[in-house]
């Protein structure tokens, strides 16, 4: 997969694109940072944090009471833990078959360079070809899918 960066030097091989981007980035983090930019930001917001205001004071008694109990507890929904679960899942299956790819890839290419009996095809021995094509199999299997 070509970045930025690759794409910027195979147009023109003596591009520095952090020299041509780093004037243009350091414009528009000072136009952020400026005090007429925080300003208008905060006028934003203003309004509110206006009206959370007079509940602030009760809602954080009310989290230390519960800190102090012990009953404070971080609520996490089930469609987040559900997401999280299959993504973990997800990796794992990946990580289990690019392994087992990797794994009967050696094997091949052992079998191949020690020159294996058997029934040949193609000049390798057969063994050689089954696994290979296992590992073929397992490194697709291990490739990311879109959502």
């Amino acid at each position: 997969m070509l970045n930025i960066e690759g794409l910027g030097r195979t147009l023109d091989p003596q591009l520095d694109l952090w020299a041509v981007a780093q004037p243009v980035l350091a414009d528009i983090l000072r136009e952020q940072r400026r005090p007429r930019a925080i300003a208008k930001r905060l006028r934003a917001q203003l309004p509110g944090w206006l009206k959370a205001a007079p509940h602030m004071p009760e809602l954080v008694h009310s989290y230390l009471q519960q800190a102090v109990r012990g009953d404070a507890t971080l609520r996490l929904r089930s469609e987040d833990l559900a997401e999280l679960a299959s993504v973990t899942r997800s990796g794992q299956r990946r990580t289990v078959f690019a392994i087992l790819g990797a794994a009967l890839g050696i094997m091949a290419a052992v079998l191949y360079g020690l020159e294996a009996g058997g029934i040949r095809y193609g000049g390798m021995p057969l063994v050689a070809w089954l696994l290979g094509g296992g590992a073929f199999a397992a490194f697709i299997a291990a490739w990311p899918r879109q959502r």
